[in-house]
């Protein structure tokens, strides 16, 4: 079990169920735990557990920055901006969305001050709710966007790594095209 520092996330690989019993009754209800097999997806779902996945890691193994083209204005999103962004984030909506809106790692993408999309950092860590407007797709800003955060991650010296659905086939060739490594297995959440 690795716990992430100031978030209630933890990372969990284990097979021994007796270990995971103490775990659960050690953590809060709100935590979200992260599995990669599946005994522990069957093992959290018994025990009434709402499973979201699955999901491959991508990471970018390496400490050079990249270069791109900077078409877009990224920075942190207006206000006035909100409603349009959470209307499109499925993952989870509300507080929680707004607490990742708000924060000093979430940006919005600008073009002629209009906004395009966004990315962000979890609570984990990892980066994600890339989304580009229906009506800017195709143009290349989720590549743009998505280096940004690359460097940005890189600047801070943190690892530059996401979860992406197994099934989101576009942003699974995006992540290939960035020179992402892929992981051969997936990974999911467990939430209560």
């Amino acid at each position: 079990l690795v716990h992430q520092i100031d978030t209630l996330i933890y990372f969990l690989a284990s097979k021994n169920k007796n270990e995971c019993d103490a775990i659960i009754k050690s953590i809060s209800n709100e935590a979200t735990i992260i599995v990669h097999t599946k005994e522990l997806i069957d093992y959290f779902l018994s025990k009434g557990y709402i499973y979201k996945g699955p999901c491959y890691q991508v990471l970018y193994d390496s400490n050079d920055p990249l270069e791109y083209e900077k078409r877009l204005c990224i920075k942190h999103p207006d206000m006035s901006d909100y409603e349009k962004a959470s209307k499109t984030y499925f993952l989870y909506q509300g507080d929680e969305f707004l607490k990742d809106f708000k924060s000093k790692n979430f940006f919005g993408a600008y073009f002629d001050n209009k906004i395009v999309g966004y990315m962000g950092i979890h609570s984990d860590g990892s980066m994600g709710m890339l989304h580009i407007f229906d009506e800017y797709r195709g143009l290349g800003y989720a590549m743009e966007l998505q280096k940004f955060m690359i460097n940005h991650q890189l600047s801070k010296g943190e690892y530059a790594y996401g979860q992406v659905f197994i099934d989101n086939i576009a942003s699974m060739s995006l992540q290939r095209k960035l020179g992402m490594k892929v992981s051969d297995d997936y990974i999911g959440w467990m939430k209560k």
